[in-house]
């Protein structure tokens, strides 16, 4: 390993693969060295997109962060790949967290563990700025819930929609989990089962059918 790697590998945790940029590649916004620690949310990822066939891996460690619509408890860690694949920037990984969810049954709140898969693509286009240079940009700032603004990614808004996605849209504080007055589907359907075989063994109704036939 030379000299440059372990500074990588110690500073960062961000290994550079193929070509290593002069001045950092997929840098944090707030860096003085080039290179994105851990925690850091605003990657920017220009020299990555100017380099075919570039790509990083890094690691993350993001603390919790004050998002009412992302109830994080734990940091966010996790690994991904970030690649220029000449028409696209592929981002693969993984993530996961502990989220203070909801208890879809008793609204009581519940820890869960979420785990999920980091798969996204941005299409790399070029442009010309006033200078009449050419630019490579990753586009997404037309879909919904945008995660990259110029060449500026927001990666801990991308890894909080990922793991939204992943979270279970029932959560249970309990398997078992009851409430008064508040039945399960399950229960519901057996419930009604019941009542209609009740039904058809009611003396009462076979007369009534005899009835309503000799009428």
């Amino acid at each position: 390993m030379n000299r440059s790697q372990q500074t990588t590998e110690s500073t960062s945790r961000f290994s550079y693969h193929g070509d290593e940029p002069e001045e950092g590649g997929v840098a944090s916004t707030r860096s003085k060295n080039g290179e994105p620690g851990p925690e850091e949310r605003l990657l920017d990822i220009s020299e990555i997109n100017r380099r075919i066939g570039m790509h990083y891996h890094h690691k993350f460690r993001i603390p919790p962060w004050d998002e009412t619509d992302y109830p994080a408890v734990t940091p966010t860690v996790g690994e991904v790949e970030i690649t220029n694949a000449g028409e696209a920037l592929i981002v693969r990984g993984r993530a996961s967290a502990t989220l203070r969810l909801e208890c879809a049954r008793c609204l009581s709140p519940v820890d869960m563990t979420v785990e999920a898969e980091i798969q996204e693509e941005f299409p790399l286009i070029a442009e010309r700025n006033a200078y009449n240079q050419e630019e490579i940009k990753a586009v997404d700032e037309d879909a919904p819930a945008a995660v990259i603004t110029g060449n500026i990614m927001d990666f801990g808004d991308l890894l909080r929609q990922n793991l939204l996605l992943a979270a279970p849209l029932q959560p249970r504080c309990e398997p078992e989990c009851k409430v008064a007055g508040v039945i399960s589907v399950e229960e519901a359907e057996a419930q009604a089962a019941e009542e209609a075989r009740v039904a058809a063994d009611n003396p009462l109704r076979r007369l009534g059918d005899l009835w309503r036939e000799r009428e």
